[in-house]
């Protein structure tokens, strides 16, 4: 299902509207079907599309097309990786930055996309949240990861696991993605950019 502010008509704080309404069903959407939890996965990107109805003179559907409705269907599906609830694109964030709680869950080149883009996860409204221990701890990791410093990346994502309750989507992709790496040297060129290769 896809969601859009600002088209056909423009719309103020496009972003920020997106952002609140991605929080609200995030947190409203989860239903206990047989004892297990079901999600609601978002991915929020913000840009110009081609807006319009396409179609046949028999059947057509309001659609938007182009590179921002693609990035959110990626973030969307980020989510599943991730073990998170709700994506958002580093223009998104610059957006929002004043209204909501994020942080940054890395770099990443997902499929069909040649440039890589920096993702963060919508945490919360600002009001409401405040920064935890475990987010210090989680942005060290990033940071060694990024650097290049597996031993200590690891060793903060196992902080941030414990300082959580045993329970980060992120940091347990990327404990798993570190195991991987640490089976062959890092390539010379190492940016920390993952490369997500299904959808």
């Amino acid at each position: 299902m896809t969601a859009v502010w600002g088209a056909p008509l423009a719309v103020p704080n496009h972003a920020q509207r997106a952002a609140r309404a991605a929080w609200q069903l995030s947190q409203s959407a989860r239903i206990e079907v047989d004892g297990r939890i079901l999600r609601t996965r978002v991915g929020l990107h913000t840009g110009k599309v081609l807006a319009g109805n396409v179609g046949s003179a028999k059947r057509f559907d309001y659609a938007v097309i182009g590179d921002p409705a693609n990035l959110a269907s990626r973030l969307e599906g980020l989510n599943k990786f991730l073990g998170t609830d709700v994506l958002i694109s580093e223009a998104v964030r610059t957006a929002v930055a004043d209204s909501f709680v994020t942080r940054c869950v890395g770099e990443f080149r997902v499929v069909g996309k040649k440039q890589p883009c920096v993702v963060h996860e919508l945490l919360g409204p600002t009001p409401s949240e405040k920064i935890m221990p475990w987010q210090n701890s989680f942005a060290r990791a990033l940071e060694a990861f990024r650097g290049g410093d597996l031993v200590a990346a690891e060793r903060e994502m196992q902080r941030t696991q414990s300082e959580r309750g045993g329970i980060d989507g992120p940091s347990q992709f990327y404990l798993q993605h570190i195991a991987r790496l640490k089976e062959n040297a890092l390539p010379p060129n190492w940016s920390g950019i993952v490369e997500v290769t299904e959808k």
